[in-house]
């Protein structure tokens, strides 16, 4: 299965806003840069570190959001 972050980072966008979270209350809770809770949620590689540590901050924000049956 490929991993497909612009359709992982829409879900957890929209779950995100559904909640009235901000991406600055999301990065303070995971312990992790704004920037990086961002580019999840754009589908940006660019700004990420290796794929192994997305899928661990994937996991834990989908957690935080209660959507770890969506992802």
């Amino acid at each position: 299965m490929v991993f497909q972050l612009d359709k992982v980072g829409l879900i957890l966008r929209q779950k995100r806003v559904e909640k009235g979270l901000s991406t600055s209350q999301i990065s303070e809770t995971l312990c992790c840069r704004r920037l990086i809770v961002e580019s999840i949620e754009s589908g940006n590689w660019d700004n990420l570190p290796h794929k192994v540590y997305v899928k661990g901050y994937i996991r834990k924000y989908s957690a935080l959001l209660g959507t770890d049956g969506d992802i």
